[in-house]
């Protein structure tokens, strides 16, 4: 649909680049003017391309644009034949079965990350978890690091099952997890204030991988939080 909020400004001009890669884009007044931007909505509403050519400046078939627009054209119509899997499910399965269902169909893509496959089963049997997550983060923001939901949700894995795999979290109790989460937190707490007081590194864009976190912060927990001079700086 056409949207027809008076948006204008440098965004435009943005949309437009990628109006020439032929994506799709809501439009402003100004972007609906533009003789390259066709509303979905008019494409789908019929099966002619003359008025949609017309707007184009394409007005006779010699013009060298009219196959490569109609074919543009056409292969938009075919998103309506694409054929999408529907599972229903039985109204009695318990929220549990249905994330484990959710988790098993999305492993076969690539769509989703494993963190987030992992994060939905956790979810499922630990309601708050998100909230507790995103509070988190904002207390590392406070410290100038910024710490991916995934690399949190590995955080609770490895201090719960003692390893990084995200498969292991089916298996995992819920006590367990939670357990793993407050270990997670004490850890990564040590481990931004390490890396900013002893290796100078101000915040996460400065690693060279965001695992380094999860090694200090595993560190940490085996050691207590208590460690000579000598054993910092093997450490740094």
């Amino acid at each position: 649909m056409v949207d027809d909020t008076d948006d204008t400004g440098d965004g435009d001009s943005l949309l437009t680049e990628r109006l020439n890669l032929r994506t799709f884009v809501v439009s402003s007044r100004n972007l609906a003017a533009l003789p390259n931007w066709v509303s979905v909505s008019e494409v789908f509403a019929t099966a002619s391309d003359t008025a949609i050519l017309k707007k184009a400046g394409v007005s006779t078939l010699d013009d060298p644009r009219y196959q490569k627009y109609s074919d543009r054209l056409t292969r938009l119509r075919q998103i309506r034949q694409y054929q999408y899997v529907v599972h229903v499910l039985e109204r009695a399965m318990s929220y549990e079965e249905v994330t484990e269902i959710f988790v098993r169909v999305n492993s076969l893509g690539a769509k989703l990350r494993s963190s987030d496959l992992a994060l939905a089963q956790m979810t499922s049997r630990w309601p708050n978890l998100l909230k507790q997550l995103e509070e988190f983060q904002d207390e590392c923001e406070q410290s100038w690091f910024t710490i991916d939901l995934g690399q949190l949700v590995r955080a609770i894995v490895v201090f719960a099952t003692k390893q990084c795999l995200f498969r292991a979290v089916a298996g995992t109790s819920i006590t367990q997890l939670q357990d793993g989460w407050e270990q997670a937190k004490e850890g990564l707490r040590f481990a931004i204030n390490f890396l900013r007081t002893n290796a100078g590194i101000e915040d996460e864009t400065l690693l060279s991988s965001p695992m380094f976190i999860h090694t200090l912060a595993a560190v940490s927990r085996v050691k207590d939080n208590r460690m000579t001079q000598t054993e910092q700086h093997a450490l740094v």
